[in-house]
């Protein structure tokens, strides 16, 4: 048998060749075939070849086709057609009947076959009239009113009880009528031509755009307080706007390619200003608005943003931050405290001593900082006024050192009141608070790499040195999920106590030997 492994679709029988395409998976169940076989009426394997060429490419577009049916069963049924639409539908079932009609002429009629078709034609024609003058509806014109509607061509899905079906139906009257009439004029010898009418106004309803998607997702997922509605929509008006900068004119939602996304992303590190994970950011809001729409309105369509990465080459998320030195911290520490407002000290020396993100910080509540107990902590918790990152990023952070003076200095300056920080505690607190202490970070080092968010890099690295437990380094940074937090520690008591060694430990403080029994530490419960 010769070699033909080079053509997949190619096999022989006997001494024929033959195709053997297999079906797709997505699409043997409603093609009703695993396999598609047909002979290419050739023993000679180079003439073989030719036809498979021929032959694949119709098998392909068979796929393609039924591929393109398939989904369009699984978009929502029109509501509502317009009136171009529904003249196309009249156009096409009007030429459709003059097609018929030619056909038997061609093949020849006799003069009886003539006669009783003519008879016929007068019969139907004045039922019709009386019918479509009435507003009636036949039996027979409803069911090719639906039957037209799947043509190829034209391929619409109409919403039961839809307004446009009287007037579809009324369109396959006149159509019906019309035929009538050029029927007879060929009955008399006149030359009726048979139109070709064209199909693209019928089949191509208009296409959802990325427009109205972003305003559903809006509406399904845009949540939160006034104020982080109106920044979550204005950064989608922005994404918008940046879309555009990227692509010229939108595609439509079915027309987005993977390419489309491509661009899109290399845009927006071609800007220069945004950080990779801004960048990461807005390709999410992008895939986050494709997938809702796909899931809820359109599954024939494909998310483009799906598996669309960073480059290697960009910088990572880690190293767009860096721990800062020990001198730039002594220098932006005097500069605060001697030149700050007495809020921002006291920021300062909680970020400096738990490694807190900024806004967990700001936005803590008077109930929040715990001072009685073995073991005094911040309760970092999602409240009103402040969300969190995430859900592990609840917990409670041990104070030890400086950090528990600064805790205690707060509470005596705010007896009485909710926050601890007032003028920070609000939705655009942690960006006026990052602003303020960048401006002193600033005049200590003007590495880019250097932020207020370094503290937490800072932590890291006091934890590492330290030879802090991985665990408790995650608990305390806030990277630990519940799950895990409860196998590692059991009880809040014994975590809590645990945590407060090894914040000790990192910071350089006495404390007794650690251990992660739960047995081994003695805790009070009463």
């Amino acid at each position: 048998m010769e070699d033909v492994t080079t053509y997949p679709w190619m096999t022989l029988r006997g001494r024929t060749f033959y195709l053997r395409a297999p079906v797709p998976s997505d699409i043997q169940k409603s093609l009703g075939k695993v396999e598609i076989w047909k002979s290419l009426r050739t023993e000679d394997r180079r003439t073989a070849i030719d036809r498979l060429r021929q032959e694949s490419a119709a098998i392909t577009s068979l796929f393609e086709d039924h591929r393109r049916k398939q989904a369009r069963l699984l978009e929502p049924p029109l509501e509502e057609l317009t009136e171009g639409q529904i003249k196309v539908i009249g156009d096409v079932y009007f030429a459709h009947l003059l097609e018929e009609d030619e056909e038997r002429r061609i093949d020849g009629l006799k003069d009886d076959e003539f006669d009783e078709a003519a008879d016929w034609l007068e019969l139907l024609d004045a039922e019709n009239r009386k019918e479509f003058a009435r507003g009636r509806v036949s039996e027979f014109i409803l069911e090719e009113a639906q039957d037209v509607l799947t043509w190829d061509g034209i391929d619409i899905r109409l919403a039961d009880g839809s307004p446009s079906w009287p007037l579809v139906v009324r369109a396959i009257y006149a159509a019906t009528i019309r035929a009538a009439e050029a029927k007879r004029q060929r009955n008399a010898g006149d030359v009726v031509e048979t139109p070709k009418p064209i199909l693209v106004a019928a089949a191509a309803p208009s296409k959802p755009t990325l427009e109205e998607a972003k305003k559903f997702y809006i509406a399904e997922r845009v949540s939160g307080s006034p104020f982080a509605q109106k920044k979550r929509k204005t950064r989608l008006e922005a994404m918008m706007r940046t879309v555009k900068a990227a692509l010229g004119e939108i595609p439509t939602l079915p027309d987005w390619t993977v390419e489309d996304a491509y661009k899109v992303r290399d845009y927006l590190l071609g800007k220069g200003n945004l950080k990779p994970s801004s960048v990461r950011r807005e390709l999410n809001d992008l895939k986050g608005i494709f997938s809702l729409y796909r899931d809820k309105k359109l599954r024939s369509m494909d998310n483009p943003f799906t598996g669309i990465e960073l480059p290697k080459s960009v910088i990572t998320d880690k190293e767009a931050r860096e721990p800062l030195p020990t001198d730039v911290i002594a220098a932006t520490r005097s500069l605060i405290m001697t030149k700050a407002n007495p809020d921002l000290k006291l920021i300062w020396r909680l970020l400096e001593g738990t490694g807190c993100r900024l806004a967990e910080v700001t936005g803590l509540r008077v109930q929040d900082i715990a001072l009685d107990g073995e073991t005094p902590h911040l309760r970092i918790v999602s409240h009103d006024a402040r969300r969190l990152k995430n859900a592990s990023s609840e917990r409670e952070v041990p104070l030890v050192g400086d950090t528990l003076e600064a805790a205690k200095e707060s509470l005596n300056a705010v007896r009485g009141a909710v926050f601890a920080f007032a003028r920070y505690a609000g939705p655009v607190g942690p960006n006026t608070a990052s602003q303020s202490l960048m401006k002193w970070l600033r005049k200590a080092t003007d590495n880019p790499l250097h932020t207020v968010h370094s503290l937490r890099h800072n932590m890291a690295d006091r934890c590492d040195l330290a030879g802090v437990h991985p665990t408790d380094k995650a608990a305390i940074l806030g990277h630990l999920n519940a799950g895990a937090s409860e196998k590692h520690y059991g009880s809040k008591a014994v975590k809590r106590v645990v945590l407060g060694r090894a914040m000790k430990r990192a910071f350089g403080i006495a404390a007794p030997p650690a251990s992660h029994e739960p047995s081994a530490v003695p805790v009070s419960f009463g």
